[in-house]
């Protein structure tokens, strides 16, 4: 079960304060403690179906809202081109700059500081600083284009870390999108919305390793017709720009809101 969000509430602006059950029960502080409080009120709540309470039938139900299915691919597409990154990493820095152990655990761990930084400080203030979630998913996305094919065209190792510090901006990209797909659902069809993420989310941590790797393995043998090791990541570029072709048609489907401040 998950904890309803205010429909179309910012993700950088949850109001806390409204977290509350609407009815006093005896089970209420096994459940706070369990599973989080409730905000959508006891009157909005639906009853539960199981046909609705699993991946196909969560997906199912998007159907009916255009704009928020065209995201959910959008999303789908920004974390398999993600999973070039933990999937080929390491591959990539030893085959093409010789990388040793520490060095690759250095770069990791380097690039995992700015993704916890972006996640836990900026997107809080470069959203609302950029005028709101669409202007902040786009200019991630251009970020995370130009990230790919840095990484995938570097002639040294340090420029990988010049390159990783793209992640502090294209980072706003996933909370972005995921905000803008709230406020297109129902108060009482939150959970099922976030449900639908995680669905896709697993599926692109599924189908992206071997993609990946596979690519890279390919591009990068001895009997590589094309010889790129990079090719992992100008894949994940590619799909990069894809997401971008179906946020901008979602964005085309799915009513303007006013920016933070208006």
């Amino acid at each position: 079960m998950i904890a309803e969000r205010p429909a179309g509430e910012p993700v950088y602006h949850q109001r806390d304060e409204e977290r509350s059950f609407n009815r006093p029960s005896r089970a209420r502080p096994l459940l706070t403690g369990a599973i989080g409080s409730v905000t959508l009120p006891l009157a909005a709540r639906r009853p539960f179906h199981w046909a609705r309470a699993n991946p196909l039938g969560t997906l199912a139900q998007m159907r009916r809202h255009p704009a928020v299915l065209l995201m959910l691919g959008a999303l789908f597409l920004w974390q398999l081109a993600h999973q070039v990154l933990p999937s080929t990493w390491a591959f990539y820095t030893i085959f093409k700059f010789h990388s040793t152990s520490a060095e690759v655990g250095y770069s990791l761990a380097f690039v995992g500081a700015a993704i916890a930084i972006a996640q836990g400080v900026f997107t809080q203030v470069l959203i609302p600083w950029m005028g709101g979630e669409r202007r902040a998913a786009l200019v991630g996305m251009g970020c995370a284009l130009l990230a790919y094919l840095g990484y995938a065209f570097a002639s040294v190792g340090w420029v990988m870390y010049v390159v990783s510090l793209t992640t502090f901006v294209f980072e706003l990209t996933y909370p972005s999108m995921n905000a803008l797909a709230s406020q297109q659902i129902p108060a009482n069809a939150q959970g099922e919305l976030q449900g639908a993420v995680a669905t896709l989310y697993s599926l692109s941590a599924i189908l992206g390793p071997p993609l990946m790797t596979q690519v890279f393995a390919y591009f990068s043998g001895p009997s590589a017709t094309l010889y790129f090791p990079g090719a992992a990541f100008v894949t994940a570029a590619l799909l990069t720009a894809a997401c971008a072709v179906l946020f901008v048609r979602a964005l085309r489907l799915a009513p303007q809101r006013a920016a933070p401040g208006d």
